[in-house]
């Protein structure tokens, strides 16, 4: 890393693992910036950062973009970071209000409607800043911390990663690692800051407890056994899936159209 590299991933238990002493990794040698997913994104966007952690929606809609291999954010069920809170069954939504934390998740929440409810709703962008009782919407898509501090609180929930399991039995890839042109060494950089991210995620979980305002034990769980951090066989799959899916409702480019590059694959 002869230049110094510049980083970008949002600030959220769900990416705590992967960043994990990453600003004394890059001491003299690059910057960590921690921002809102929209923000990070926009600033990948503009080539302001070199590589970052973005949705997979936005990897997928960007042909220049290769993604980092053996790192991701994922789930292989139900996540509780992820989740519609229902005014009404979801056949009988007519609104929707997807939260602008995640477009992954965001165009999740569209395909898990449309595949596993047949509904159509309307969507409208939303931050859980706005109180949900001032919102005109019988559904609302919640991502990150805010979903799971706002879980206990609501009767009627769909997981999102529970439904894609079940209607795919893949993972769902959340996040990943992108850049349009990511240096091997910066690759290698971030592939040891997840390994000794997983080796000390009782002190993420502790740590994020406190932050958060949660127990403990609610944070450890989510992190070891609701989250996967490998990208292999699986993810993958369930990557390509995820692009099926979005491209036959117009979100991103179909797999004819834009290959999925992963970088030393």
């Amino acid at each position: 890393m002869a230049n110094r590299v510049r980083i970008g991933a949002p600030p959220m238990m769900n990416n705590r693992p992967l960043i994990w002493g990453l600003k004394e990794k890059l001491a003299g040698k690059g910057t960590l910036v921690q921002e809102k997913p929209p923000v990070v994104v926009e600033k990948l966007r503009a080539a302001e950062l070199d590589v970052a952690l973005i949705p997979s929606l936005e990897y997928l809609r960007n042909s220049d973009y290769e993604m980092v291999p053996e790192a991701c954010v994922s789930a292989r069920g139900p996540l509780m970071s992820a989740i519609l809170i229902c005014r009404r069954p979801p056949a009988a939504m007519e609104t929707v209000a997807l939260d602008t934390a995640s477009s992954s998740a965001a165009a999740l929440c569209r395909i898990i409607l449309h595949k596993m409810h047949s509904a159509n709703p309307s969507f409208i962008d939303w931050s859980p800043d706005i109180p949900l009782e001032s919102v005109n919407a019988e559904g609302f898509l919640v991502f990150g911390d805010t979903a799971i501090k706002m879980w206990p609180r609501y009767e009627h929930i769909i997981d999102l990663g529970e439904e894609w399991l079940r209607l795919t039995d893949l993972p769902f890839v959340y996040d990943v690692w992108a850049g349009p042109s990511v240096s091997t060494p910066t690759a290698k950089l971030l592939q040891e800051a997840k390994r000794q991210g997983l080796h000390h995620l009782s002190r993420i979980a502790w740590m994020e407890a406190e932050r958060l305002d949660l127990p403990t034990s609610i944070c450890l769980d989510h992190l070891t056994n609701r989250i996967h951090y490998d990208f292999g066989e699986a993810e993958r799959e369930g990557l390509s899936r995820f692009q099926r899916f979005a491209a036959e409702m117009e979100l991103c480019p179909s797999p004819s159209e834009r290959e999925v590059p992963i970088l030393g694959t």
